[in-house]
């Protein structure tokens, strides 16, 4: 059943339970009365009550008034007997003194007596006597009219326990609700893979189950996206590689040729023309060696053993080992290193970061003759600057090509855990190495 259903079916009970709980509260105590709890009260019919006393006057003589009365009292404990002789003297039961009434005294007793609620019996005697017998009404009712304000207490329990009831379902249906939703949403954590979660076990066939049946689906998909785009890089760096190694065999070849041509005699253009053959052919070896360092960066296949490290310490290095070539290219280099930071990162990754960047700077930017290398904080961030007055990335260069030694840039920091930014316009280009605290 859909939650809806059951959601109206709730609404329908609130509406019904105040009148099912009252009358099915009511008929069942009614029952229990009435068949089985005792009579703590006696009960007496007016009809047998009045033939027993009609009866019991008619056996014993007029002029035997206190045995009659005796024998009233004996069968009717609760009732109240008194005779009104011819003379006017009121007899009552175990009582030598009477009292003298008057014909209106005895009008007005009877009427009066007449008006009352109580049971009444009249009865004239033989002797022009009057028996008068009066019991309370209330010895009439029957068993569930005189008992029923006994369980007054028991009513409202059962009621009070009809509603705690209502009020327990409604809470529970609510609470289910709540707890599937909040299993779903902790079945929507990533899985032990950390990219896709795991499905989660469809228990009801309701909204919910629909939902969690979606949910299984989308997960289905995307693993099969996932294993598609995994068997889809894996074909692409097998080409890569099947490239790079394709490619190096002519390049091994134009290198030996190259090499033997430089014993030859040439002509000055000769010459200039092998080098120019010489330097292009370097270039595409290192551009093979990076499409296959880009492969294996992203098939996850190079080794990461991050470190504490002292960053300062190793652009140090760096920049001694690449001093020669700026100085060479007349690259002005502005060093700022006074914050000293530790990241946790891998040194050989990290100076590869180095090695690349540094490259670009003289291939592209020494034009602009400078270069800052500057480490600084802003707000909680740790930050690496580098920054040159070259033309811009977006500007033509003579050794333009893929940029894929600023693509190993940009996947290493990512694998590491840091943050890159690039602002670049014809006035330089400036590069952001970014470490949150605490990472």
């Amino acid at each position: 059943m859909n939650l809806t259903k059951k959601y109206v079916m709730l609404i329908v009970l609130s509406i019904f339970m105040l009148p099912l709980t009252y009358f099915g509260i009511s008929l069942f105590l009614f029952f229990g009365v009435n068949f089985f709890a005792p009579d703590l009260h006696p009960s007496y019919d007016e009809k047998t009550v009045t033939e027993s006393v009609n009866e019991t006057t008619a056996e014993i003589a007029p002029n035997n008034k206190q045995q009659l009365m005796e024998q009233l009292k004996n069968e009717y404990p609760e009732s109240t007997v008194s005779i009104l002789a011819s003379d006017g003297q009121l007899i009552k039961p175990n009582q030598k003194e009477t009292e003298k009434w008057t014909p209106s005294q005895a009008a007005a007793e009877t009427e009066k007596m007449k008006g009352s609620r109580d049971f009444m019996l009249l009865v004239p005697l033989k002797d022009d006597s009057v028996l008068y017998f009066r019991m309370d009404d209330s010895l009439f009712l029957n068993k569930w009219q005189r008992n029923s304000s006994l369980y007054a207490p028991v009513y409202f329990l059962f009621m009070l326990l009809a509603w705690a009831g209502f009020i327990y379902l409604s809470w529970l249906f609510f609470k289910r609700i709540k707890n599937r939703l909040i299993q779903l949403g902790k079945q929507m954590q990533l899985g032990t893979d950390k990219t896709i979660p795991a499905p989660v076990k469809i228990i009801q066939k309701d909204e919910i189950g629909e939902l969690e049946h979606a949910f299984n689906d989308m997960i289905a998909e995307l693993k099969a996206s996932r294993e598609q785009e995994q068997k889809e890089s894996e074909i692409r760096r097998k080409l890569i590689a099947d490239l790079s190694h394709d490619l190096r065999t002519p390049l091994t070849v134009m290198n030996a040729h190259a090499y033997k041509l430089q014993k030859e005699p040439l002509s000055l253009e000769g010459k200039k023309s092998l080098d120019i053959m010489t330097a292009k052919a370097a270039s595409a070896s290192q551009m093979m060696d990076n499409l296959t360092y880009v492969a294996l960066l992203h098939a996850h296949k190079i080794p990461m053993k991050p470190q504490k490290q002292d960053l300062s310490k190793l652009i140090r290095d760096k920049l001694v080992e690449w001093y020669p070539m700026l100085e060479e290219n007349e690259i002005l280099t502005d060093v700022s290193l006074d914050k000293q930071f530790q990241w946790f990162i891998d040194k050989q990754w990290f100076t590869r970061i180095l090695d690349n960047l540094f490259q670009n700077v003289i291939r592209h930017a020494k034009d602009g003759r400078y270069l800052l290398v500057k480490t600084d904080e802003a707000n909680t961030y740790e930050r690496l600057i580098i920054k040159d007055k070259g033309p811009g990335m977006a500007a033509d260069s003579e050794n333009r090509g893929a940029n894929i030694g600023f693509t190993i840039v940009k996947e290493m920091t990512s694998q590491m855990g840091l943050e890159l930014t690039v602002h670049s316009s014809n006035e330089g280009t400036e590069i952001h190495i970014l470490k949150k605290e605490g990472l």
